[in-house]
């Protein structure tokens, strides 16, 4: 999956978990989307296995925005 990819699949499943129609980058994982740290972990298992990419404990600690996130796996 290219960078593009990985986004895309990010926001779906943020959409998907949060409930909201839309997802922005600048959204806040907790105030706006209602992920908490148990959904974050979830978040990142998930992308695990279906995008291949493992996230560390550490970073995904440090998550607030979405825009967090993003960073962490279109660095990948």
């Amino acid at each position: 999956m290219n960078k593009e990819d990985r986004k895309a699949w990010v926001l779906d499943y943020l959409r998907k978990e949060s409930g909201m129609k839309e997802v922005t980058e600048s959204d806040c994982l907790k105030n706006d989307l209602g992920i908490d740290s148990l959904d974050a972990c979830g978040l990142a298992v998930h992308a695990e296995d279906a995008l291949g990419i493992s996230v560390s404990n550490k970073k995904i600690k440090n998550w607030i925005t979405v825009a967090d996130v993003l960073r962490d796996y279109q660095a990948a």
